[in-house]
């Protein structure tokens, strides 16, 4: 769906005695209408808008178990969740055999993740993981 062009709010176009209103009105009405035109014109972006951070990690696990160094600082003041957008096998082509899924623990106070289990990769073998890391 295409949007039509706005018409913006104009004092003129109203009986004189609403025009004082109109005038207070208009201005942060027009102005919220020009961003949401130019917003949803494809120009929003889920960097821009949604509080996330994309983070890569080596990981090799033993039994879940991370055996490399997996904790990150984060710049977000929370954490709610660890979504795996890819593992890449970094040694060879050894498929996975189910998804891959970090649990972790946040320490809010220095912003660390970090990952304590990690199920879904095979043991002893380095794989390169990018987390999308949500507030």
């Amino acid at each position: 769906m295409k949007l039509n062009i706005i018409r913006r709010i104009r004092t003129e176009d109203f009986p004189k005695e609403y025009q004082n209103l109109i005038e207070q009105l208009a201005y942060p009405i027009n102005q919220l209408t020009e961003q949401l035109v130019v917003g949803l014109s494809k120009n929003i972006t889920i960097e821009d808008n949604l509080p996330f951070e994309v983070i890569t990690l080596p990981i090799t696990v033993n039994s879940n178990v991370p055996t490399t160094s997996s904790a990150f600082k984060t710049v977000l003041p929370s954490v709610r969740g660890l979504i795996v957008l890819s593992a890449i096998n970094a040694e060879n082509d050894t498929d996975l055999n189910s998804a891959p899924f970090a649990q972790f623990v946040f320490d809010q106070t220095q912003r660390i993740v970090t990952i304590n289990k990690f199920y879904g990769l095979p043991d002893d073998i380095n794989f390169n993981i990018t987390f999308l890391v949500i507030n």
